[in-house]
């Protein structure tokens, strides 16, 4: 994963004020009380983990390896795991808190360093 910010990828309007972006060796952290909005259909280079609490309502769309496309709409308290290099867009619904967290291949390789 490159130094840009992972979440702007995607996002249609700024984000709000409040957030919190921070890189670290091998991941990535963007928390925020999220406004609507929407992340237009895009992928990353790194594992993505959404971490949503309530009242979090948001659809997700995605493209499967088949190439079938999927739609889930969640509320509530929800985690996600995006893998690297699938599209998806995200409408984000209602104001409410969120976590994404930016995992890399640095990262990955690090914990399998101390695997006996």
């Amino acid at each position: 994963m490159d130094s840009s910010k992972q979440f702007l990828i995607g996002l249609e309007a700024s984000p709000p004020p409040n957030h919190v972006w921070q890189e670290y060796a091998g991941y990535s952290i963007y928390s925020a009380e999220q406004d609507p909005s929407l992340w237009s259909q895009h992928s990353h280079g790194c594992t993505q983990i959404c971490i949503a609490s309530s009242p979090a309502y948001i659809r997700a769309e995605w493209e499967a390896d088949s190439g079938q496309h999927s739609t889930k709409e969640m509320n509530g308290d929800m985690v996600s795991v995006v893998p690297p290099g699938v599209q998806h867009t995200i409408h984000w619904n209602r104001r409410a808190p969120l976590l994404h967290i930016y995992l890399n291949d640095q990262f990955f390789d690090s914990m399998l360093e101390n695997v006996p």
